[in-house]
C-alpha cells in the first residue's frame, strides 16, 4: 500500500515556499513540545518508582523476603 497525502498535506505541499517553512516549524515545536512533555513523565515516574523503591526497602520484612528484593532490583535496574 502506497503512502497516501491527506488532503491537508496536499494543501501544504502545494503552498508557496514561505507557508511550507512555517508550516515545518511548527510542525517541529509541536514534536519538540510532546518530546519535552514525555520526556518529563518518564523523570516524574522514575522519581515516584524510585521512591517507592526506597520505602519499600526501609521496611525490615521486605530485606528478608528474597522474591521481594530480586524484584525490586529488576525494578532499580530499568530505571537506570
Amino acid at each position: 500500500m502506497k503512502n497516501q497525502m491527506t488532503e491537508a498535506e496536499k494543501t501544504i505541499a502545494n503552498a508557496p515556499k514561505e507557508i511550507r517553512e512555517a508550516h515545518a516549524i511548527r510542525i517541529g515545536e509541536i514534536r519538540n513540545k510532546d518530546h519535552y512533555k514525555s520526556r518529563m513523565a518518564v523523570a516524574d515516574a522514575k522519581e515516584v518508582i524510585g521512591k517507592f523503591i526506597v520505602d519499600v526497602l526501609s521496611i525490615p520484612e521486605t530485606k528478608e523476603n528474597s522474591t521481594m528484593v530480586a524484584a525490586i532490583a529488576k525494578l532499580a535496574k530499568v530505571l537506570n
